[in-house]
């Protein structure tokens, strides 16, 4: 599995892309749409339309949504016509790598994602 990141920080994604051999740095956000079948969002709310203005979602695309407090609605309209919207809320144990991480609505990938590593 390839896992394109953002060029939006170009020192971590180098830094990601020099760790592992499966990621690659995409040379823009619409790349990282097109190329994806599996899109995860992690920004402040205020930036999400913006972020994702003129990117070619697509209906058959997942969408894991990271941001805090902003309404399923708003996301779903910005990734329109992606075909499912997943909300993540990683509560602050997780740095830890310990503690829940919240998940709806559960789909095979956010299962898959998250076997095994419960601590």
């Amino acid at each position: 599995m390839e896992i394109l990141v953002s060029p939006r920080s170009e020192k971590t994604a180098a830094a990601l892309a020099s760790a592992w051999p499966n990621v690659r740095r995409a040379a823009s956000n619409a790349e990282v749409v097109e190329g994806s079948d599996v899109i995860l969002l992690g920004m402040r709310p205020n930036q999400l339309t913006d972020a994702t203005a003129g990117l070619p979602f697509r209906e058959d695309q997942t969408v894991v949504s990271f941001l805090a407090g902003a309404p399923k609605a708003l996301i779903e309209a910005a990734v329109a016509p992606a075909g499912r919207v997943v909300r993540v809320n990683p509560l602050p144990p997780i740095r830890l790598r310990k503690g829940p991480v919240v998940q709806y609505p559960a789909t095979r990938w956010s299962r898959t994602c998250s076997a095994g590593s419960a601590t």
